[in-house]
């Protein structure tokens, strides 16, 4: 049973990875900048401008539990435990 935790953990550690984009973030704080940045470029972008859009996207801490749980099946993933701690710390 552990040895089948340990392996849906190791699966799911690349899907969470690719989810990281915030390293990749820049502000843009001028108009100069969000000119430069949204002008198309030949080579490779190491920083994408962040939004000057008031609005903010975010995954749901409860959808994206909900949603992990279903991938998952119906035994509780190794990191559900961890999940759950936190989120009744938080609420206490």
């Amino acid at each position: 049973m552990k040895i089948k935790k340990t392996a849906s953990l190791e699966a799911l550690k690349p899907k969470v990875g690719s989810l990281d984009f915030w390293s990749e973030v820049k502000v843009v704080t001028t108009q100069k900048e969000v000119a430069a940045a949204t002008k198309p470029k030949e080579e490779k972008q190491s920083l994408v401008p962040f939004p000057t859009s008031p609005k903010v996207y975010h995954f749901h801490p409860i959808a994206f539990v909900e949603q992990m749980r279903m991938m998952s099946g119906p035994t509780s993933p190794p990191w559900m435990e961890l999940a759950l701690a936190e989120a009744k710390a938080l609420m206490e």
